[in-house]
Order: structure tokens, then sequence, then C-alpha cells
């Protein structure tokens, strides 16, 4: 009786990260065999070529729309939106939460507002339902960069927000432009002077930075900026989460909860 040949196989695998512990299983598999080693793995790097976006950015797509309906819902929701934005600065993310609720309940009063992030919400309580108004308008009357621009010059308005934090505005309430901070900074070498906005610029001066900004980020991607920087924060606190799916999840429970 003759021993059986083994056949051999090209494999494409896959592993769900949001599920601790998850074994690696099989998407596709192309034989060497019938295909030749050649042809097996050109077949398999077209399959992942394909399909690779079905799983791209997948903390963005699931959590962020959330934020945005949120955000788009009421002036109230957006100005906790805000908050939520200007109580993170120079603030590990980890302790927003506790921020939010503290903030809630004791508003101007909170041991958290204080400084700029006190003016903010002064800003918000006289302002904050021009702010949704014209957020909001400019959602149904401008596309692509251009919506871009309009948000960034929007958000800029908002007293104790810079360039960063006003493109963090944007992604939570649109999912556009985004947040490219000190973290981002320093791994994508961008330099320092592209954040550098006073707040006494010139109508022209602030235009142009506010189009290097936009531009900054939409070669990157909004969607990259937000999955990749929630990674980079799981990595460097491993004791605190669990991966970036959490980080990015919290962007949505400290609003609600």
């Amino acid at each position: 009786m003759s021993e059986r040949k083994k056949q051999q196989w090209i494999m494409v695998m896959n592993r769900n990260n949001q599920i601790p512990d998850r074994e690696w299983g099989m998407e596709v598999s192309y034989s060497v065999d019938h295909h030749g080693i050649v042809e097996a793995m050109r077949l398999a790097h077209e399959f992942m070529e394909h399909n690779c976006r079905v799983f791209d950015n997948l903390d963005y797509k699931v959590h962020n729309p959330k934020i945005n309906a949120y955000a788009q819902q009421s002036p109230e929701n957006l100005r906790d939106v805000v908050m939520m934005v200007s109580l993170s600065i120079q603030q590990q993310w980890s302790t927003v939460g506790e921020q939010m609720k503290d903030y809630r309940q004791h508003g101007l009063d909170s041991r958290f507002v204080w400084g700029n992030k006190s003016n903010t919400l002064k800003w918000l309580l006289v302002y904050g339902d021009d702010l949704f108004n014209d957020a909001i308008e400019a959602l149904h009357t401008c596309k692509g960069r251009a919506l871009d621009i309009r948000l960034m010059e929007i958000f800029i308005q908002v007293d104790g927000l810079g360039l960063a934090k006003a493109g963090f505005c944007c992604q939570l309430f649109a999912g556009r432009v985004g947040c490219i901070d000190v973290h981002n900074l320093r791994r994508l070498d961008i330099p320092e002077t592209t954040l550098r906005l006073s707040k006494s610029a010139s109508v022209k001066v602030r235009t142009n930075k506010i189009a290097v900004y936009v531009d900054a980020c939409r070669r990157r991607r909004c969607s990259w900026l937000w999955d990749s920087w929630c990674d980079l924060i799981a990595k460097k606190q491993p004791s605190r989460w669990s991966g970036g799916d959490e980080v990015s999840q919290v962007h949505f429970d400290y609003l609600v909860n």
C-alpha cells in the first residue's frame, strides 16, 4: 500500500483582537499542489489586498459613528463633547472619565475645570447653541476638504482650544480631520510649528494654518489617526488598557456614563 502524499497549502489566517486569547482561524487556503507555489502565493496576496479594508480601522468604524450621532443630537451633547476634549488636555486619557463625571455634577465649580478649561466652559455656556447650529449647517452645505476646513474654523473659535483639539472636536462631531497631538507629532515627525496658532493671528495666517493642519490629517486619514493613537495609548499603559479597542470604546463611554 503506497503512502499517501501530504498536500501543501498556503493559508490566510485571521484573528479577532477584540476577543482575548482568541486563536488564529483560517480564512481561505490555496493548494500548492494544484496551483503551484507562485500562483498559490499570488492568490493569497490578492485575497488579502481585496479584503484588508473589511477589518481595517475597526475600532474607528465601530465607535466613532456612535459619538458623531451623540454630538449631533443637541447643543448640550456637543458641549459635553467639547468639554471632554478640553479636560483631556495634558491629562492621561484614563482619567478623563472621572473628570467628566465631576464636571457634569459641579459645572464651573468642578475641581477639574480650571484655567483655560474654565474659559472653555464659560464660552460654551454663552455660545454653545451657535457652535452647534454652525457645525450642523456645515454638514449640510460643505463636502470633502471644504467641510474639514469649515469645521476647523468653527471649533477653533472655542476659547481654550488650539488646532489639535479643534481637530479632535471635528473627529468626534463628524468623523473628520483628527487630532495630531504631541504623541502624533513625535512619531510622524511633524514640525511643532504645525500646531502653533495664536488667537490674535490675522485671518490670513489662521486660514493658512488651518489648511496646513487639515492637509496633514488628510494625508494620514482620520480613521488611521484615531486607531493608531488608541493602539499607542494602550501600549504605553498596558496595565490599564486591554488594547486599543478599549481606549477607543471609552470615548463613547465617557460621554454617556
